[in-house]
């Protein structure tokens, strides 16, 4: 009986443990089988997705200009560093010990005192500040706490002092660079107490090579080494800084910036910690509720969670207050990301769930930020607006808090979308619409107003109000938006966020403590923290790419003594053919850094757009889904690597602009996948190894052509100066235009651009002349681009003649007026001292006039004669093309210029009209075919606006390469598609032309007088006659008034005048046509007989042009 008493109830708690073990052991065999066997699965399975090589591009040569290679990244991972670095280990113990923040800056401060304070603690020392107790360290007395026994004890755990403690030690182990051996002796030791003796002490005694020494003298050989070892890990991190800054030679300086930086990471790697946190506890983000209402919560076991001080938890709250969008809710960068993201799930949604309405769709997605975490299942589920009874975070609150606040007075819906009465509403599917004269959208007042009413907006001014807007942006179908489109949605969310802020303030009401939250949910959320810690901190960093070689090669040879640096593999683009050289500036020669060729054409790369994120993401939730599974059959296998290789890896990047980006579904591959299995699941015959290759991207073939397109960049940037008193000083100082030159058949072999370069505006010479800041602006592909109003001057009146020969406004001769046999044909003549020659309103660029200077002069008789085609186009006559274009009709100007491709793409986007496979819409290779104004019918109407439309000016622009290609039409009679790419995927990617439909014996007058141009016209002379380039050439020069500015006076000094542009546009050789050639230059006070000309010149006396006469 006595034996039962003593024995009976521990037998019985025993019995009782077993019945609850095997109970447990049933559910974790049986009732989660699966879930357990998945776990497993994930410890004996690996995969990695193996990245596609992205296509080359080559030149038409076979010249590589850009490939992918393999290249080092530099990466940073903050775990590794503040567990193995002597100084990220010092900067945690101290902020373990002193429950704050202490930065690597301050550590870096006080490295070798406080090391010493930190091996000089014991074991003991730690265990009672473990219990709550104080710790006297040199340079500071951390108290005690509390005033008693149980105080303490309770105080220590809120306070994490255990924890801390615990880390404390590790990071002493670590700083003192013990082997795992050495470590492991040293926990045995300690259980032996050895007395007082610090770690410092303890570590030397454990250390093999010092053993047979007494405690001091080990202790001294210790601390020598030691010493030494951490100096040489800073002054290795100080080398690092140097390498790795690119704006100081200093070396403190480099270092300084480097702990920058690293602190950085340490910052963003902590507050993704807390945020993960606070969301897990509160089921909604920080960045859901602003500042004020963020502080009314008591977050002091956040900091006390990650070792923060009021100060740093402070700051974390006030920056995530700040995203959430302030008091107006319209400036703020988060309110501008979440209204991107808004954008793009309207564009996913309309995919995913064509049959909802559009009306709908735009409510669903409005509200999605605010809806209930259950409420929003997954990326592609429907989220109906009329179920969302509960929004963020107001709703979650009651639940949140540990002492919920009683809901005072106001309970009523916040928005009108939350009543019944607008719920049973169905807004119409489609919105019909009709078109104003200004173009876009006018949503028939009704359905808008309906519209209106369930957001609570009071405008319903049609498409100028925000619903009207937000209809146009939801029927859009374009990935990408430009600054400020997205601001009806920024304005909408943030109205939706204000009304809740308030009502979340209001609830909480004035309290003079904070609110704490329901310590379950509290404790729930800390449970990650260790899990969280490592996660985010395990996370690289990128810190430079293509880092030095002699770098990589000592971070890989010695990566023990470079803790948390790290080199990785990745593909990375590579330039091979680049342009340098120098320039004047400033009356100097400056050198040139090397640039990538063709570096604006063919563009750049870019993460993938949010939208394509969407659209992935429940393919790769899939993928995941189809990992973790037990039992696969093969077509899983295929699933799963199509997968893979249609979607975008992590770090892949995609064309974003350029040739890049319109081709990018030809150059980018398709990823492999590779999966390992362990033994166990090999050993049951379930399958092998697994592994999908990956497929590289296609090479591109350019029409470009890379000696050319230098030769091009070097004209534009190096422009040999000229000994001409009406050129343009300035502008020869710092060039702005363009130049191309392809084959008449469309094949563009070089497009150059400048400037290429950033420029400063302080080094501009003139720069008080110019009249815009182009010379700024190097991003402009100015062969493609009209940045700014241009007109193409004199360049148009080859045109404008052949097709008023063609439809019988002038006879063979180019003499006859045909329209009206009473009407005499124009004279160019100056009619008196104060007047200019000319025609109507334009002027002609002869005082006198052509028609005294070639006829009455060539006669010697005093008589003056009409002018005629033959005359008026060699010497470009301003009054004949201005009384031609008057007697042109509207009509006729509109489809001159559509038949030459003036206002229409070039052809360039090659796919733009067709059925093709990409799956996307293709961006890059932007081109303005056609800018607002451009031969409005308004505008031609007035006698005046034909006669400038007759001389290239004001109501009419063009692009260099929409000029060569009306040039090759003139040259061959054949309209041509013009290509940057000959062939892509082994597919050629040149278009048949189109015939102009001209009389040849039209097309030949005109091509005889071009070739006059350059032989007794406005290029006489000028450097680009057969006797200087041995070749034969017709062009036509143009220049085109834009605005009043500062020109040449001829004397050396400056007068009032007009800033133009200068063109020159031609073909050679003239008997065979074969290649077009047209330069632009942008802003100059000089015509085009006085720059372009030249220029063109210094281009076509280059040995590379003349060798593509010979070949």
């Amino acid at each position: 009986m006595n034996n039962w008493r003593r024995f009976g109830a521990p037998m019985a708690v025993l019995a009782l443990a077993m019945v609850a073990l095997v109970l447990r052991l049933y559910e974790v065999q049986v009732t989660e089988h699966k879930l357990w066997a998945r776990e497993a699965l994930g410890l004996v399975r690996s995969s990695r997705v193996l990245p596609a090589r992205r296509g080359r591009i080559l030149d038409r040569s076979g010249k590589v200009v850009v490939e992918d290679r393999e290249d080092y990244v530099l990466e940073f991972v903050w775990r590794e560093f503040r567990r193995e670095h002597p100084l990220g280990a010092i900067a945690q113990a101290r902020s373990q010990l002193l429950g704050r923040p202490v930065s690597l800056a301050e550590a870096d401060a006080n490295l070798m005192p406080w090391a010493l304070e930190l091996v000089a603690l014991t074991p003991d020392d730690l265990d009672g500040f473990a219990a709550g107790g104080g710790l006297p360290l040199k340079s500071v007395r951390i108290e005690e706490l509390g005033m008693n026994s149980d105080d303490r004890e309770r105080l220590a755990r809120q306070n994490w002092r255990r924890t801390r403690a615990g880390d404390a030690r590790f990071y002493l182990q670590s700083l003192l660079g013990l082997t795992r051996r050495e470590a492991y002796l040293l926990r045995k030791k300690e259980s032996e107490r050895w007395g007082a003796l610090d770690f410092l002490t303890r570590s030397a005694l454990v250390r093999p090579a010092l053993g047979a020494l007494g405690p001091d003298e080990a202790r001294v050989e210790f601390l020598e080494e030691w010493v030494r070892e951490i100096a040489a890990a800073r002054e290795r991190l100080i080398d690092l800084a140097v390498v790795l800054s690119v704006e100081s030679n200093d070396r403190m300086e480099c270092y300084d910036e480097l702990l920058g930086r690293l602190e950085v990471i340490r910052r963003e790697v902590e507050d993704a910690v807390a945020d993960d946190l606070f969301s897990s506890a509160t089921g909604f983000s920080a960045m859901r509720l602003s500042s004020d209402n963020l502080d009314r919560l008591d977050l002091r076991w956040l900091g006390r969670a990650l070792v923060w001080d009021q100060a740093r938890l402070a700051q974390w709250s006030s920056d995530r207050g700040a995203r959430s969008g302030g008091s107006d809710g319209l400036s703020s960068p988060g309110f501008r990301m979440l209204a991107g993201r808004v954008y793009s799930r309207l564009q996913v949604a309309r995919e995913q769930n064509p049959g909802r309405g559009l009306a709908d769709r735009v409510l669903d997605e409005l509200l999605r930020p605010f809806a209930r975490v259950s409420a929003n299942k997954g990326a592609g589920e429907v989220l109906d607006w009329r179920a969302v009874d509960s929004l963020l975070p107001l709703d979650e609150l009651q639940s949140v808090l540990e002492a919920p606040p009683e809901l005072s007075g106001d309970t009523q819906p916040l928005f009108p979308f939350q009543t019944q009465v607008v719920r049973e509403l169905r807004l119409p599917d489609d919105f019909q619409s009709r078109t104003r004269p200004g173009g876009g959208r006018v949503l028939w007042g009704e359905q808008e107003a309906l519209l209106a009413q369930a957001l609570g907006l009071d405008d319903h001014a049609g498409s100028t109000g925000c619903t009207g807007a937000l209809i146009d942006l939801a029927s859009r179908r374009r990935e990408e938006w430009s600054p400020g489109e997205l601001e009806p949605i920024e304005i909408l969310l943030g109205r939706f966020d204000r009304a809740i802020q308030e009502r979340v303030y209001g609830t909480l009401g004035s309290r003079d403590t904070a609110w704490a939250l329901a310590p379950k949910r509290v404790a729930e959320a800390l449970e990650l923290r260790d899990h969280l810690l490592k996660d985010q901190s395990l996370r690289p960093r990128r810190l430079l790419k293509r880092p030095p070689y002699s770098l990589v090669e000592a971070i890989t040879r010695f990566t023990e003594q470079h803790a948390g640096f790290r080199v990785s593999m990745r593909y990375e683009r590579h330039w091979r053919e680049f342009d340098s050289g120098q320039v004047r500036a400033l009356g100097s020669d400056v050198e040139l850094e090397p640039q990538p060729l063709f570096q604006r054409l063919i563009g750049s790369l870019r993460s993938p757009s949010m939208v394509r994120v969407l659209r992935e993401k429940d393919d790769l939730a899939r993928a995941r889904e189809l990992q973790a599974a037990l039992d696969r059959k093969q077509g899983d296998f295929v699933e799963l690597a199509q997968l893979y290789g249609s979607n975008l890896h992590a770090t892949q990047e995609i064309g974003g602009s350029g040739i890049e980006g319109y081709f990018d579904f030809e150059l980018r591959g398709s990823h492999g996948f590779q999966e390992s299995i362990g033994l166990a699941e090999r050993a049951q015959d379930r399958r092998a190894n697994w592994s999908q290759s990956p497929v590289d991207g296609e090479d591109l073939i350019l029409t470009l052509d890379v000696n050319l397109q230098r030769v091009a960049q070097d004209v534009l940037e190096r422009p040999a100066f000229l000994a001409d008193s009406s050129a343009d000083p300035d502008w020869w100082q710092d060039p702005v235009g363009a130049l191309v030159l392809a084959r008449v058949d469309g094949q563009v072999l070089a497009a150059a651009s400048v400037p290429s370069r950033p420029q400063s505006e302080a080094g501009f010479v003139g720069q008080d002349r110019r009249s815009d800041d182009q010379r700024l602006l190097h991003r402009v592909q100015r062969t493609l681009r009209m940045p700014t109003f241009q007109p193409p001057g004199s360049t148009i009146k080859p045109l404008i003649a052949l097709w008023a020969m063609e439809y019988g406004w002038l006879d063979d001769e180019g003499t006859r007026h045909l329209l009206d046999a009473d009407e005499s044909l124009v004279t160019c003549l100056r009619e008196g001292r104060d007047q200019a020659s000319g025609y109507g309103r334009v002027r002609c660029s002869s005082i006198l006039g052509h028609s005294y200077t070639l006829h009455s002069q060539a006669a010697g008789s005093g008589r003056i004669r009409d002018m005629a085609l033959r005359d008026a186009l060699p010497h470009s006559c301003n009054a004949f093309f201005a009384w031609l274009g008057q007697h042109l009709s509207v009509q006729d100007h509109r489809d001159l210029a559509r038949r030459f491709g003036l206002g229409t793409p070039t052809g360039v986007r090659v796919f733009e009209g067709l059925n093709e496979e990409s799956p996307l819409p293709r961006v890059g290779l932007v081109e303005d075919r056609r800018p607002r104004r451009f031969l409005e019918p308004l505008d031609l109407a007035s006698a005046a606006f034909r006669q400038y439309a007759g001389n290239g000016l004001v109501c009419i622009q063009a692009t260099p390469l929409q000029m060569a290609r009306a040039y090759a039409g003139i040259a061959t009679g054949q309209l041509p598609k013009m290509a940057f790419v000959s062939q892509a995927r082994g597919v050629s990617m040149l278009r048949p032309p189109t015939s102009l439909g001209f009389d040849p014996q039209n097309l030949a007058l005109v091509r005889g007088l071009m070739e006059q141009v350059v032989l007794r016209g406005s290029a006489r002379g000028k450097g680009i006659s057969p006797g200087t380039l041995g070749f034969r050439v017709a062009c036509k020069t143009g220049s085109a008034d834009i605005c009043k500015g500062p020109v040449p006076d001829g004397k050396g000094g400056w007068r009032e005048g007009m800033r133009k542009h200068a063109w020159v546009a031609g073909w050679f050789p003239v008997q065979d046509p074969q290649f077009v050639f047209v330069l632009l230059v942008h802003d100059t006070s000089a015509t085009s007989s006085h720059g372009a000309v030249q220029l063109a010149g210094q281009f076509l006396q280059r040995p590379e042009v003349a060798a593509l006469i010979q070949r």
